[in-house]
């Protein structure tokens, strides 16, 4: 893989011949294939996304974050064009993009701070002012300030499937499971989607009649995505599943992967969110609707792709890193 991205990327982009070019091994869990590109002192992302990812899409999304970097938000990794003008490359059935690498690291688990918090807060509302301020509106991209959010409907289709065969198809393959963490964890979360989604269902079924503004937002930004130097938010990165929708489907996704359910820092993260963009009382009463089946419906994925899809797509320890802290979620009281 390494030998062909290397030929692609000379191929569009002839500068860079002869350039280091080295895999990342903890890639994201979107299933592209990132690569670090040196050229002098710069760095560079060279990245193949999966074969499901859409070319116009990305057209959109490349568009987007343009408009976005223009608005002095420099943590927005800018696609880079090629000899023929176009960011979005297509190769060999797959499409690829070349982007500076964000400085900085994903490592708030290891060294959480109120101001790391704050700031991560404060960036992300930044964000989305500045994605709802562009000009840019497309299929995948768009505003509208009063509409049901996509994702409410996205999580109740998903739950209403949960009730039928799969759930107890993944059951019963977790009883047949040698995997003693396998076991442990899929056996939590199956017992928590039984427990939680009846209550769920008619909450989120509620929700459908809830308006809220809706806009371009990241809708996968958590604790890996987002690269702190210091104190200081240095990057947002990865905007595969970047689409328009609530601003509440990022909020919900960032307060779960970072401080999980304590109430205190939760205060804390959406005080730093509200100084720069003001939540309406429907975002507010989604954000606990969006985090819970957020958790759940997380857990199911990985399930699923073990159980009956067969396709994990990465490290078997990656998965089962994220399932312990999911479990761990859902096995933690209230804060």
């Amino acid at each position: 893989m390494a030998e062909h991205a290397q030929r692609v990327l000379e191929a569009h982009f002839p500068e860079l011949r002869r350039v280091m070019l080295n895999p990342v091994a903890k890639s994201g869990f979107s299933g592209a294939a990132v690569f670090q590109v040196t050229v002098g002192d710069e760095l560079f992302c060279w990245k193949c996304w999966p074969q499901n990812q859409s070319a116009r899409r990305l057209s959109e999304q490349h568009r987007l974050l343009r408009d976005i970097a223009a608005q002095d938000l420099a943590i927005v990794p800018v696609p880079q064009c090629d000899v023929a003008g176009s960011s979005v490359i297509s190769e060999s059935d797959r499409l690829w993009q070349l982007e500076a690498w964000m400085p900085g690291q994903a490592d708030y688990w290891q060294a959480p701070h109120v101001e790391r918090l704050q700031a991560a807060f404060d960036i992300l509302a930044r964000w989305h002012r500045a994605a709802n301020s562009s000009e840019w509106c497309g299929e995948w991209f768009y505003r509208d300030s009063s509409a049901r959010a996509p994702t409410v409907d996205d999580r109740l289709t998903a739950l209403r499937a949960v009730a039928g065969d799969s759930l107890r198809s993944i059951e019963a393959a977790l009883l047949r499971e040698p995997h003693p963490d396998w076991r442990e964890h899929g056996q939590v979360i199956t017992t928590a989607l039984r427990w939680h989604s009846p209550r769920l269902l008619a909450d989120l079924a509620q929700a459908t009649n809830l308006l809220v503004p809706i806009q371009p937002v990241m809708r996968d930004v958590w604790h890996d995505h987002v690269l702190f130097t210091g104190n200081t938010v240095t990057g947002l990165i990865d905007y595969g599943a970047a689409r328009t929708d609530t601003v509440t489907a990022d909020i919900s996704r960032l307060l779960g992967s970072l401080i999980g359910a304590n109430a205190e820092q939760r205060h804390i993260a959406l005080a730093a969110y509200e100084a720069v963009r003001p939540l309406s009382l429907a975002e507010h009463r989604l954000i606990p609707l969006l985090d819970l089946s957020n958790v759940l419906l997380s857990g199911l994925t990985w399930l699923r792709r073990r159980y009956l899809e067969q396709s994990l797509m990465i490290s078997e320890s990656r998965v089962l890193e994220r399932l312990e802290r999911i479990t761990a979620r859902l096995s933690a009281p209230e804060s």
